[in-house]
C-alpha cells in the first residue's frame, strides 16, 4: 500500500491506482475546476520519488521542481 495520497480528477487514473497501485478509494475529498475559476486558489500536484505532493502555494511548487522533486 502507498504511504502517500493520489487526488485525481481523472477517472481512469482513479481506478488504476486501485486496482493495480494499492490505493484506497477515499471517495471525494474536494471539488476542483479542471481550469482556473475567479476567487479561486490553484492546487498543483506534483510526483517524485517521495510520491505525491499537493500544494497551493505557486512559489513552493516551482521550489520543488528547480530542486528535482
Amino acid at each position: 500500500m502507498p504511504s502517500d495520497y493520489l487526488m485525481t480528477m481523472d477517472v481512469a487514473e482513479a481506478s488504476n491506482a486501485i486496482k493495480t497501485l494499492g490505493y484506497a478509494n477515499e471517495q471525494v475529498v474536494c471539488w476542483m475546476y479542471t481550469e482556473q475559476a475567479d476567487n479561486t486558489t490553484p492546487f498543483f500536484r506534483l510526483i517524485g520519488p517521495g510520491g505525491h505532493f499537493y500544494t497551493a502555494s505557486e512559489a513552493e511548487e516551482q521550489s520543488l521542481i528547480e530542486d528535482g522533486a
